[in-house]
């Protein structure tokens, strides 16, 4: 193990200067990489985001609409039941 550590210690030394083949690669791997993950992962991604946003914000639309609707029956109630407690007595 530790001639292995000294081998990539040796290596990070040695001043064999700059790889712009590895550099000009490693960034077109890169944004080649980026360029099919926004293709199939961000956009379908971002769509199924989207759609429970909308989802989401229907069920709250819905849920104040049932709200009020059943305040509205509560009002309702309560008047049916003045009168008939005026009529009952």
């Amino acid at each position: 193990m530790t001639a292995t550590t000294n081998m990539f210690v040796l290596g990070a030394t040695e001043a064999t200067g700059v790889q712009w083949g590895t550099i000009i690669v490693t960034a077109i791997t890169f944004l080649v990489l980026l360029a099919l993950l926004k293709k199939f992962a961000w956009g379908p991604l971002k769509e199924v985001m989207d759609q429970r946003e909308r989802d989401i914000n229907k069920d709250i639309d819905d849920a104040e609409q049932a709200k009020l609707n059943a305040q509205k029956l509560e009002a309702q109630n309560k008047q049916t039941l003045k009168e008939n407690t005026r009529r009952g007595s």
